[in-house]
């Protein structure tokens, strides 16, 4: 086994054990992404590895990876029946967007989050997210179209075809234009003195 083989491995077995899903490039000590993605995949036919589409279809498909459950009782008679990961130890093996939500990305562990820029929109504060309504787990959202700008804290939301429109809105709305409906033109008309 290439020495490669051996830290891909370690990041599947690692992502496994934490419950998670390993995405190829989630470690950039390997090196590029695509000879991972090659390594990641040859370990799949070689029987070591499941694997699940996270985005796209066909031969253009991005998977993820867990160890089999052969090689997660192997690991664990190895390392002894109790070993779980070591998050100080293996803190630079990130596990991808499965894993919690770092600060600057809160949304990052919310079903079908794909992307999310921060709001600089004047009337429109917080973060403008991008959902698959495709993925697994599915996100709890009703929309016409595959891919959904929402802004949150709001439940404003635009629909959008394809993902290259739902980054341009995302972008747009984030950046402070009026291109798109999230509710922004709403006036709260004063009570009525009496």
């Amino acid at each position: 086994m290439s020495p490669l083989q051996k830290k891909s491995l370690l990041a599947c077995i690692l992502a496994t054990a934490r419950g998670h899903w390993y995405r190829a490039g989630a470690d950039e000590r390997h090196g590029s992404a695509a000879g991972e993605r090659v390594t990641l995949a040859s370990l799949y036919r070689a029987g070591v590895l499941e694997r699940r589409v996270w985005r796209g279809s066909g031969p253009h498909a991005a998977h993820e990876y867990q160890a089999t459950a052969e090689v997660m009782s192997l690991w664990r008679e190895k390392s002894g029946a109790t070993a779980r990961p070591n998050p100080e130890r293996d803190e630079n093996i990130r596990v991808g967007r499965t894993e919690s939500a770092r600060p600057h990305k809160p949304h990052a562990a919310d079903a079908g989050y794909v992307a999310e820029r921060k709001s600089n929109h004047p009337k429109l504060p917080g973060h403008f997210v991008i959902y698959d309504r495709d993925a697994e787990p599915p996100p709890d959202i009703d929309a016409d179209d595959r891919w959904v700008v929402m802004h949150v804290p709001g439940s404003a939301m635009v629909s959008c075809t394809n993902l290259r429109l739902a980054r341009e809105v995302m972008a747009a709305m984030a950046s402070g234009s009026d291109d798109f409906d999230f509710g922004q033109h709403e006036v709260d008309s004063p009570q009525e003195e009496r």
